[in-house]
């Protein structure tokens, strides 16, 4: 898939960004800027957001780009389909277009979290002309984009190389400074490192970069590193409450004091790492800082167990506990074996079963065939976009969507408690609320933060300046790239 309007998948924004543009585009400190739009109002009711366009902007193919796109992608696409688009749209009612060169979001009540969702991570503009009357996630154009941006892709060798050309109707002048971009596929750690350090590749973004070698990589002569956590990255670990004995509130705070979270922070990304404590990353303002943490305590957790009425057996285990993870993700396999240390420690039998994240998708995500499900989430600059869908029971589906509430969660005031902040335009009562919603999710646990963490990239910057500058380093399209002469 190279197309990040509908999927949050890190490959699908590393190889479709270069291609695609938004309304708008977010820097590494999270500010926005002027993209596809020129510039934009919010009308004082903050109902309607009014977007007015750059003209004279073509579609690879040539077409002209209009309002008309902005409005099918926004009601057809990143509303409906993309993970986070689902949470952010919630409140788009439609999106009108009284000239071609301007789109109006309507929506039925204020929406805070609206313009955090405005650029590419989530609302990457499609030509209507190529995708309306088709399905969607089935169209041939998901892995043969046609874009506005400032690449456009013409080869793809799977499991090797994609190529890019300058697009050179690119609507900033001067951009992009490079003629070609080859984005490289190398699915061996070390095999990307030795590359980088032999000079073959120029960056490596953050999640394609071992963390056992970010101190070394920051040595090397001639590199810079580049750190965001605008994203609010972390690893989760998503307990299914469907199974027995997940249902019982008991086993799952027995899990966060039986997993030593501190040693997971100081081993798998010392320096790059941060506490995590409820579901609401600490990076972000509305992050309930007083949250009593789930302290490292096996005794605790063993009490717990045997009062949840799972004491050890003759063979000193309780029960299985099946742990599923992308097998790709390096960090995730280091952090599956200290789990596994931990928990039998307790007596869980641990079943390790790290898979290709196709197969992950499809028996754990959709098949439900799992205990803890661990993988890396964006949980964004607003909650409203990135947390919540993980905890409304309206995100749980039949069957199943990836990256939603695949705990199957279910708890009422939570429900009205995200539904009352989503329409407070006061910052301290939304921070109220949200504090309330922090505290009955961390009690029930249905997710376990295992780390939040920093996005870090890296660069030669003796060939490239002002790369990887986007919120994401995964996410940069590479438009403001400048070659070093």
């Amino acid at each position: 898939m190279i197309n990040p309007a509908v999927t949050s998948v890190v490959t699908s924004f590393a190889s479709g960004t270069p291609c695609y543009s938004a309304l708008t585009w977010i820097s590494s400190k999270g500010e926005l800027s002027p993209d596809l739009a020129e510039r934009w109002e919010v009308s004082d009711d903050a109902r309607s957001h009014t977007f007015h366009l750059r003209r004279n902007v073509t579609w690879h193919d040539g077409q002209p780009f209009t309002s008309a796109d902005v409005k099918f992608s926004l009601e057809n696409v990143a509303s409906k389909i993309h993970p986070w688009g689902r949470g952010a749209f919630k409140m788009l009612e439609r999106v009108d277009t009284p000239d071609e060169h301007t789109a109006v979001l309507r929506l039925t009540a204020p929406s805070a979290s609206l313009m955090h969702a405005t650029h590419n991570a989530m609302s990457a503009i499609l030509p209507r002309h190529i995708w309306e009357g088709t399905e969607i996630l089935k169209n041939p154009h998901n892995k043969q984009p046609v874009g506005t941006g400032p690449f456009k892709l013409v080869e793809y060798l799977p499991g090797d190389r994609i190529r890019y050309v300058r697009n050179e109707n690119f609507y900033f002048e001067g951009q992009p400074d490079f003629d070609e971009f080859i984005l490289r596929i190398i699915s061996d750690a070390a095999a990307r490192v030795a590359a980088f350090e032999n000079g073959e590749i120029d960056y490596l973004y953050s999640n394609a970069i071992p963390s056992s070698e970010l101190q070394r990589i920051s040595e090397m002569p001639g590199v810079k590193l580049v750190q965001t956590n605008v994203s609010a990255p972390a690893y989760l670990g998503i307990i299914n409450m469907k199974n027995k004995p997940y249902d019982d509130v008991r086993v799952r705070q027995a899990l966060a004091h039986a997993i030593d979270r501190k040693f997971l922070r100081d081993t798998i990304v010392p320096k790059y790492a941060e506490n995590q404590i409820g579901p609401v990353p600490p990076s972000n303002p509305l992050f309930k800082a007083d949250l009593p943490d789930y302290a490292f305590d096996p005794g605790r957790a063993e009490a717990l167990l045997n009062d949840a009425g799972y004491p050890r057996g003759s063979g000193g285990t309780r029960f299985d506990f099946r742990l599923l993870w992308p097998a790709s993700d390096i960090r995730l396999t280091r952090i599956a074996d200290i789990v596994h240390q931990n928990l039998a420690a307790v007596g869980i039998n641990v079943v390790l079963q790290p898979l290709e994240r196709a197969t992950m998708f499809q028996r754990g995500f959709v098949g439900e065939a799992f205990d803890m499900l661990m993988e890396s989430y964006s949980q964004h600059a607003d909650p409203d976009i990135g947390v919540e869908r993980l905890y409304n029971s309206n995100n749980i589906h039949t069957p199943p969507l990836i990256y939603t509430n695949n705990s199957s969660y279910r708890n009422d005031e939570v429900d009205r408690l995200f539904d009352e902040q989503r329409v407070q335009t006061n910052p301290a009562q939304r921070k109220e609320t949200y504090a309330r919603i922090q505290e009955i999710i961390w009690r029930d646990v249905p997710v376990l933060p295992l780390m939040a963490y920093y996005g870090v990239s890296a660069y030669r910057s003796d060939r490239v300046e002002n790369a990887l500058n986007a919120g994401d380093g995964n996410k940069d399209s590479f438009a403001r790239a400048k070659a070093v002469l």
